[in-house]
């Protein structure tokens, strides 16, 4: 057995899913192709996964490197001559061979490559091909293995820290984080940062990433030229395209984050591009791995392009008429949406829904186009779209990302119309308020108030009072801003509900509880099948109000509730209330195994989306979890990273751990905590589920469905088992969806079980027979 593959210069890193699954492809098929944007990896991680099959090939491992041959005249004999053959004699070899032909670089030279592993596949049934190019190679049996960045948390990270031409301290390690994320997770591209170790600090890196083609310049010289620099790896890609392809690429790069083939079409086409042509060179990007596939959301598939990519094609400004059509394609979108959002009839939801997941998955280019309305003078349609956007911003949870967009746009729109001026400030105060800073949002709402009046919009002052209220200020009240609220419900219905949620929210934080249950129950009665984000903040509400009276059944059964109305949205941030609600719940009823369950879902959530103000509720209850268990040391460090010394909760949690180890090591385990980041913290605390002894595997279901089922919540477990839904088993039983939500949740607290599809296990175990 022959294997002519270069030895590895430096450590292997990462991979390791992508080289066991490679290694499988490679022997199942007969051609499989590395695909992948410039220093994404893919020469490296095949000639791994080639190393690791070779004890498979009698005949041998061969690598033919292809980068630098320039004619596909010379193809055929640049393969003969790497396996030891003339060209003439080739094919004649492998025919009888078992070997594997590693075709690295093929993107030049794809016809060639084409015609030979079609030539192979058809007549060489013991080799197998692995090629490594920026486009597939699209012969009959290929598979196709689209190359991943690599995850920021992990193999990025250790990929700067081995790369790095110095010791690195792990304080670091957040910025490093921060680093790899903005190059994208890219190889090539962390390795080029890493080794600008020898002369920048960490932070000096990250600071000048924003030239990033200038930084990253300073590469290997043994490596072919194309992978001394971030610009030369880029451009090599660029080169191969054709005008057409180079020309929607660049405007492509119009979009900051995702886009879809809808909007590419929109915003795209125009001179020398007829929409009807977009889809096709679209494709052509995507088959080269200049354009990536995100997803789908609402029916539609997404994009997006590598940030270093579209930094690469945007060194000469973009159009000015090209970021207008951004901007009027944003509007028309948003204004669909809208029209739906404002005539609310039973059933519209998953309409809604599907509006909103897309929104929310088009964030990032949204706030994009927005920011730019004040430099093309379109500052009152910015403005216009913004105030459109009020109810997803404030039921969506990207409140921290929206308040500092507004503030970035707010400076450079004083001359804008005072309505529209007075309505997003009224907006951005609305947004402190949620984000619990108080004074803030307080500021902005009487700065609204004072333009709203002095303009005439009723909607914007009765947001801003409402907003006041609920702060306790003296120079507002609930009834006024409800008052002025309901005048407008012609045109927006959900500003009076929105602004009773505030009244009951804020009698709740009073104790005033039965009041707040009240208005919880009188809107949750009008928004029934109609609003399932209203009927989520409803059965919120009911759960709070339970939980602060000691309820706890009714607690969980109402938190189960509304994390079902969340089951149309995509986006995870609206569902961790009720996500925590059950983890605190479940604590304070002293099912600990669930506690930890739910409790580690949100915390994992939270680090994925950087939402610190959930983290701090969900690491507070981690520590009165660990406290409960026994685990003082944890617990305290858990405490302090939560920075909530004052709740009852971390009083109790102190106060143990002080009678446990004492109460010097609990101050300084307590200091600890709060220097923790708080990705450190978040590994903590989940660090105990991985230490939590496995439970008992579960005993076989009884033959008959236990006693302390009811008839009803037997009839309930067969519809989860066939998929139904709680609104959908309403109807099928003529119950209320909260109803049904209720018997779910007992089942699911009588079996000991933590999710839906359990029961469906189950029930259809159980009831197979009937």
């Amino acid at each position: 057995m022959v294997a002519v593959l270069p030895l590895e210069p430096n450590v292997f890193v990462g991979r390791e899913a992508d080289i066991t699954e490679l290694t499988r492809l490679v022997v199942a098929g007969r051609v499989t192709t590395l695909c992948g944007t410039g220093g994404i990896g893919k020469s490296r991680l095949a000639v791994r996964v080639a190393r690791e099959l070779a004890p498979q090939f009698a005949d041998g491992v061969y690598l033919v490197e292809l980068a630098e041959l320039a004619s596909a005249h010379h193809f055929a004999e640049r393969v003969a001559s790497t396996l030891g053959l003339q060209s003439d004699t080739l094919m004649p070899s492998l025919r009888a061979s078992n070997s594997l032909i590693l075709l690295d670089n093929c993107e030049h030279l794809i016809e060639p490559a084409a015609n030979l592993c079609t030539e192979i596949v058809t007549t060489c049934p013991d080799v197998r091909v692995l090629a490594t190019s920026r486009e597939s190679l699209r012969v009959p049996g290929e598979t196709v293995w689209r190359m991943q960045p690599l995850g920021i948390r992990d193999e990025a990270t250790r990929l700067f820290r081995e790369r790095a031409r110095r010791d690195i301290n792990p304080l670091h390690d957040e910025r490093i984080g921060e680093i790899c994320a903005a190059l994208d997770g890219i190889p090539l591209a962390i390795e080029l940062a890493a080794a600008m170790t020898r002369v920048l600090s960490v932070d000096q890196i990250g600071d000048r990433l924003a030239d990033r083609f200038t930084l990253l310049n300073g590469g290997d010289r043994t490596v072919p030229p194309r992978q001394r620099s971030l610009s030369a790896t880029i451009g090599w890609s660029h080169r191969l395209l054709d005008v057409r392809e180079r020309l929607l690429l660049r405007r492509l790069a119009v979009f900051t984050g995702v886009w879809t083939l809808g909007l590419a079409e929109s915003v795209c086409s125009g001179p020398d591009l007829a929409p009807e042509e977009v889809l096709p060179l679209l494709t052509e990007l995507v088959d080269k791995s200049l354009v990536l596939t995100v997803g789908e959301v609402a029916g539609e598939s997404t994009y997006r392009m590598l940030e270093t990519v579209r930094q690469f094609v945007t060194q000469e400004p973009l159009d000015p008429a090209l970021h207008r059509r951004h901007l009027d394609a944003v509007e028309e979108l948003v204004a669909a949406g809208v029209a739906v959002l404002l005539s609310p009839t039973p059933g519209y939801w998953p309409m809604l829904a599907a509006w909103a997941n897309l929104g929310e998955a088009l964030f990032a280019d949204l706030f994009a186009a927005l920011l730019r309305a004040p430099e093309l003078g379109r500052t009152a349609q910015g403005l216009q779209i913004l105030w459109s956007l009020r109810w997803m911003l404030a039921t969506q949870g990207r409140w921290e990302e929206s308040a500092r967009h507004i503030d970035l746009l707010l400076p450079s729109i004083e001359d804008a119309p005072t309505r529209l001026v007075g309505e997003v400030t009224a907006m951005r105060g609305l947004l402190g308020l949620l984000l619990g800073r108080s004074e803030e949002g307080a500021a902005f709402m009487r700065r609204a108030i004072t333009m709203c009046r002095a303009s005439g919009s009723t909607p914007g002052e009765a947001l801003a009072l409402a907003g006041l209220a609920s702060l306790g200020a003296q120079d507002a009240d609930f009834t006024q801003a409800y008052t002025l609220a309901k005048l407008t419900s012609g045109d927006d219905p959900f500003l009076p509900s929105y602004v009773h949620y505030l009244h009951a929210r804020t009698l709740q934080a009073a104790g005033r509880l039965h009041e707040a249950e009240l208005i919880y129950q009188e809107e949750g009665a009008a928004w029934l099948g109609i609003n399932d984000q209203v009927s989520a903040w409803v059965a919120t509400g009911l759960a709070e109000v339970a939980h602060a009276r000691g309820e706890l059944s009714a607690a969980y059964n109402h938190y189960a509730e509304a994390l079902d109305y969340y089951r149309y949205t995509e986006s995870d941030e609206p569902r961790l209330p009720a996500v925590i609600g059950l983890g605190t719940v479940a604590l304070d009823r002293g099912d600990h195994q669930a506690a930890r369950r739910w409790l580690t879902q949100g915390l994992r959530k939270c680090e994925r989306l950087s939402l610190r103000r959930y983290a701090t509720q969900l690491l507070e209850a981690f520590a009165g979890l660990e406290s409960a268990v026994g685990a003082h040391q944890r617990a305290v460090r858990l405490a302090g990273a939560s920075g909530a010394q004052q709740s009852a909760r971390i009083q109790k949690v102190l106060e143990r751990a002080k009678a446990a180890i004492g109460e010097a090591q609990a101050a300084h385990l307590w200091r600890e905590g709060a220097a923790m980041s708080l990705g450190a913290a978040i590994e903590c605390a989940v660090a105990a589920l991985q230490e939590t002894p496995a439970a008992p595997p579960p005993a076989a279901a009884p033959a008959d469905p236990p006693p302390t089922l009811t008839a009803r919540e037997r009839e309930i477990a067969k519809l989860v088992a066939r998929g139904l839904s709680n609104r959908a088993i309403a109807d099928e039983l003529v119950i209320s969806p909260a109803t049904s939500a209720r018997h779910v949740a007992n089942i699911l607290a009588k079996l000991s079980f933590s999710s839906r599809a359990q029961i469906a296990v189950w029930a259809t175990e159980v009831f197979k027979d009937h």
